[in-house]
């Protein structure tokens, strides 16, 4: 049935069409125009939306739903490092408001520190109106403040922040003119927020990630060298009552530092720089349930102490430079040995370890290429005969062999005087990857 308008009703509804579609546009236009926000309201305006205090240079209204600034600078409450804008365009779109960023600049824990704080202030804020978006064209990360400090640099990287299932996500895209990033390579990681837990998921196939970009927000790599590199990491973890489980799929470690991550840490003499690949591995409640993968290190420098640990906690037999085996105590008089290859397999399982040598056997060979060290073929052993590895010969666990143990499943440390100092390796398997004996 057509419903019949009255003159009255016809006259009150384009007047109104007017208020709201003229009227009221045409006020807040004037209203701009003669009376604009200072550089403090667009500064409090633009910390209520992303959680960070800023310092505005210049502030250009292109539209109601178009703001640029010229020289912008972001950081968190302290404000002892930040982030360094020369332009961005802040504009409201239908999915929220995005920040577009043509170039960014400033210190990697400027950037952890603001990403996490803009999760904070979306996801957590009540507010389901409020997600945001930010584009940077491009983004320099400096390592520290130092002169000559190392950078990063990311292209098209995408940040957004939603209050829907509470997650950030961000995709990088590598710099086509760093030549140790592959061109076309994209990186994402996912970081899903609950009331009792947080979720990370990492895919990063065909690309490079310094372990010092990550340092300030990826906690677990804080052990690793700043010069060394993730390769081809995919993993996905969570994060409940301070404790981490999840698996990883894939990971390089490229340019590993032995000796700060094992020998300073530990106190044994060991040098070299590494590649280590991971296979697929899994944790539970921080401990590593898991964990199977190689080490290639092609030079570099062995403690003796080091070398008889090596036999004594896991059996391990120990070769002369003329090429006969012989007891930990009869070993060189010498402080270190140089090795030309150290290479070996190894695979984790609960609270086993076992350990595969070259196709020689080795695991490690002499400055002249002869096996040093033969790894014992087909033998599982204890995970606590790795704390005993870096630990020997004390009985007693010091404070780095403390840490690692709370890392392992592993059955309580015993000193089994009947174990045989020295054994005797099989030769003649290949079985991990194209080199390794089990």
């Amino acid at each position: 049935m057509d419903v019949m308008l009255s003159d009255n009703a016809k006259r009150l509804l384009c007047r109104t069409a007017f208020i709201l579609l003229c009227v009221i546009p045409t006020i807040l236009s004037l209203k701009a125009a003669l009376f604009p926000r200072s550089n403090q309201e667009w500064s409090a305006s633009f910390q209520h939306d992303f959680g960070l205090i800023n310092q505005i240079g210049e502030v250009q209204v292109k539209s109601p739903q178009r703001t640029d600034f010229i020289h912008l600078s972001l950081g968190t409450d302290r404000f002892q490092s930040r982030l360094e804008i020369d332009a961005a365009s802040l504009q409201k779109l239908n999915d929220g408001k995005t920040l577009f960023i043509e170039n960014a600049y400033g210190s990697v824990s400027a950037f952890w520190e603001s990403m996490s704080r803009i999760t904070e202030t979306v996801a957590w804020s009540g507010k389901s109106d409020r997600p945001v978006k930010l584009y940077f064209g491009k983004i320099t990360l400096v390592e520290n403040e130092a002169p000559g400090a190392q950078t990063c640099v990311w292209n098209n990287m995408v940040i957004s922040v939603t209050q829907r299932g509470r997650q950030m996500s961000a995709s990088f895209v590598c710099d086509q003119h760093t030549d140790s990033w592959h061109p076309e390579a994209t990186v994402s990681m996912e970081r899903l927020l609950q009331n009792d837990s947080e979720s990370w998921f990492v895919d990063g196939t065909g690309y490079r990630i310094p372990a010092w970009v990550l340092k300030h927000g990826v906690p677990s790599v804080s052990a690793l060298n700043v010069t060394a590199e993730l390769a081809d990491a995919k993993a996905n973890f969570v994060h409940r009552q301070g404790l981490w489980s999840g698996e990883i799929e894939s990971c390089q470690l490229v340019d590993l530092d032995l000796n700060e991550v094992i020998g300073q840490r530990f106190g044994n003499a060991l040098s070299g720089r590494a590649i280590v690949n991971l296979g697929p591995s899994s944790i539970r409640n921080n401990r590593i349930e898991s964990l199977q993968g190689d080490i290639h290190c092609p030079s570099g420098k062995i403690g003796n102490r080091l070398l008889q640990a090596s036999t004594v906690a896991l059996g391990m037999e120990l070769v002369e430079p003329h090429g006969q085996s012989v007891s930990p105590d009869q070993y060189g008089g010498l402080v270190r040995e140089d090795f030309k290859d150290l290479r070996f397999g190894f695979k984790i399982q609960q609270d086993q370890v076992a350990i595969y040598g070259m196709e020689s056997g080795a695991i490690l060979n002499n400055i002249d290429g002869k096996r040093m060290l033969i790894a014992q073929h087909g033998q599982n052993w204890p995970t606590s005969s790795l704390v005993r590895l870096l630990n020997w010969p004390s009985d007693q666990i010091n404070i780095s062999s403390a840490v690692l143990a709370n890392h392992l499943v592993m059955p309580a440390i015993t000193t089994d005087s009947a174990m045989p100092e020295t054994r005797t390796a099989r030769q003649n398997e290949v079985g991990y990857g194209t080199y390794f004996n089990r």
